[in-house]
């Protein structure tokens, strides 16, 4: 049996068979099962650890048994490692995605389950017990890990059993904490009006057993925080927070994490704007991705163009005043703008031209 926070997976044998269980321990008077299952067992089940989602079960004379309890109410086997059916799989520790099995009389056997799926040896060590220069047959029984050091207890007849320390750390010191990349959609740019979002993809390499929190930070020319006089240029999806420091968390399992950027529509003609998202430093990870990772909202809102005459009272034919028509647009003025009119009346235009004409607003 092993316990995790309110969750304790126990494991029964039947006839060629075992059962994994996981039980609901919040209410410790009143613990409930949620879920079970099934698989080939040969002799007696040992010792299961929990890490994470993943539930790992020295499964006698049928090795390693890796079982996904990420759904309590589901789990199933996601993988196993068998050595043959003369050895023992008596109890595990796993650090880092490494199994280490007192496997019986094969000893101490490290098998790298960093894939669940396809568990492999890594690794092996056998203990040797001698008398009088003979070698005298011997079974590793149970193993504790702690830092670098693995701790076997070995037992053997003529008193040749006991403690045997065995420095692991070509596997355990080379763990690594993962590496965070972030990356925007390939179309790392979305009109501001749409139903499309920006969608930010965090990546983590190496190890993903356990659930991981990662910092960042927001910033860009969009805005995320509303004034008196401009609104928000958009939001987080499912998030109200206005914070410009913030966090993503990659699930127990899981390779990757995102972020949704849901732009607001409003009719303002406007520049083109940015929205940035920079890793930061945290606990248990280290930045790959050390440039800010650029998203743009696509302005799609068109200036609004007036047209008004001067003076009103009209001129005199005669006269050496013109009448001036001034177009006016609102939004953005930094390009030039081509606007169409036509020509109308009851004065001639002469010469005379096609009535349909353009003005050309100067960029400012």
């Amino acid at each position: 049996m092993d316990v995790a926070g309110n969750l304790a997976v126990i494991v029964s044998k039947g006839v060629g068979t075992g059962r994994l269980q996981t039980l609901n321990i919040s209410n410790p008077n009143a613990p409930t099962k949620t879920g079970e299952v099934s698989f080939a067992l040969e002799g007696a089940a040992q010792t299961v650890q929990i890490v994470g989602t993943t539930a790992y079960l020295a499964a006698g004379n049928r090795g390693l048994k890796i079982f996904d309890i990420s759904n309590s109410a589901a789990p199933k086997q996601k993988g196993e490692y068998f050595y043959n059916s003369t050895a023992e799989a008596q109890d595990v520790q796993v650090v880092g995605g490494y199994a280490f099995v007192a496997y019986g009389l094969y000893g101490l056997e490290i098998i790298d389950a960093r894939n669940p799926s396809t568990p492999v040896l890594a690794a092996s060590y056998k203990p040797s017990t001698r008398y009088f220069g003979m070698s005298v047959s011997n079974t590793t029984s149970s193993v504790e890990m702690m830092g670098n050091y693995a701790y076997l207890t070995v037992q053997a007849s003529k008193d040749l059993g006991g403690l045997w320390i065995l420095d692991v750390s070509p596997f355990t010191a080379t763990i690594q904490p993962p590496s965070i990349t972030l990356a925007v959609a390939a179309t790392n740019s979305v009109p501001e009006d749409g139903a499309a979002n920006l969608l930010y993809t965090f990546s983590r390499t190496g190890l993903s057993t356990s659930a991981l929190t990662v910092n960042y930070t927001v910033g860009g020319t969009a805005r995320l925080v509303a004034t008196t006089s401009d609104p928000a240029d958009y939001r987080f999806a499912g998030s109200t927070s206005t914070a410009t420091s913030r966090t993503v968390t990659f699930a127990a399992g899981s390779p990757t994490a995102t972020v949704t950027v849901d732009p607001t529509a409003d009719t303002t003609a406007e520049a083109n704007e940015t929205v940035t998202l920079q890793l930061t430093t945290g606990t248990g990870y280290t930045i790959g991705t050390t440039t800010a990772v650029v998203g743009t909202i696509l302005n799609d809102d068109l200036p609004v163009i007036t047209l008004a005459v001067a003076p009103t009272t009209g001129v005199s034919e005669d006269g050496t005043a013109n009448l001036i028509y001034t177009f006016s647009r609102t939004g953005l003025t930094t390009s030039a703008l081509t606007v169409n009119y036509t020509v109308g009346g009851t004065a001639p235009l002469a010469p005379i031209t096609p009535a349909l004409r353009s003005l050309q607003s100067p960029r400012r």
